[in-house]
């Protein structure tokens, strides 16, 4: 019976070892599950943390690329209103000289009428102003477009229409006036 006593002694001992072994290493393990655990929820708090900042960041840029491109919209625009004020200026140019030929047109006109000088001399003036009042119109095609303008389309047509037949009843004149007894 003492060997089978003493067995079962070593064996209890044994026994106690091994759990005593098991519950340092359950204490340990738990422990360090514990913290692990910790540090999931302080992984958690920091990735929260971050997902914020991010946010943030993102509104900040949000912000900025409004303020950079406000002045680039604003530039555009003040391109646009610039590109339509030249084109403007533009017309109000042309309409200005085409007016002032108007006016030397007709007061070219009125001395042919009156007979002021050489009527076939104020004729070629009249033609030659005519033909700048054509080039100008064709340069500005928005000149057309122009009230005055067009108020004065008529009479500058009619007075187109008259010039040529002048001219043409001039040249008439001068050729057949022409001697032709001296040629060969």
């Amino acid at each position: 019976g003492n060997t089978a006593d003493a067995e079962v002694r070593v064996l209890t001992k044994g026994l106690a070892g091994i759990e005593e072994k098991l519950r340092t290493e359950i204490s340990t393990k738990t422990e360090s599950l514990l913290a692990s655990l910790s540090c999931v929820d302080d992984l958690h708090s920091l990735i929260s943390s971050l997902k914020e900042d991010l946010k943030e960041i993102e509104s900040k840029m949000k912000q900025v690329t409004a303020k950079v491109r406000e002045p680039q919209l604003v530039l555009r625009q003040q391109s646009t209103q610039l590109r339509s004020l030249r084109s403007a200026i533009a017309l109000v140019i042309s309409t200005t000289n085409y007016l002032k030929l108007v006016k030397k047109l007709k007061k070219s006109m009125q001395a042919t009428k009156e007979g002021d000088g050489s009527k076939l001399g104020e004729l070629a003036k009249a033609a030659k102003l005519l033909r700048e009042m054509r080039n100008l119109q064709q340069e500005d095609g928005s000149l057309d477009k122009v009230n005055v303008v067009r108020s004065h389309a008529a009479w500058v047509r009619e007075t187109w229409e008259a010039v040529s037949l002048s001219a043409r009843d001039a040249l008439h004149c001068r050729v057949s006036e022409a001697n032709y007894g001296d040629v060969g």
